[in-house]
């Protein structure tokens, strides 16, 4: 829904989890409006972007976990003169 003040304009997507008005500097083409609603159709539970991220597996799920402690290992290798990787706990 587009809300216009005569000098501003608002688009609000009610797909959104907690829909709010945000600015728009420029209309969308109406490929990109139809994206939206193709999306919402296609997964209803997360219609947008920002109901995606919110379902997001959490970092200490144990594969998020992993590749965080592998990630976190390799930095402190790397550091000259801490070549031991007893140092970093699992």
């Amino acid at each position: 829904m587009f809300e216009a003040s005569g000098s501003e304009t608002h688009f609000i997507n009610g797909y959104d989890p907690q829909a709010r008005a945000r600015r728009v500097f420029a209309f969308p083409q109406p490929g990109a409006l139809a994206r939206i609603v193709r999306g919402a159709e296609a997964d209803p539970k997360r219609p947008t972007w920002r109901a995606k991220v919110r379902h997001l597996p959490r970092w200490t799920s144990p594969p998020c976990a992993r590749c965080r402690a592998a990630s976190v290992r390799r930095c402190f290798i790397a550091i000259p003169g801490r070549g031991d990787e007893d140092t970093v706990a699992e």
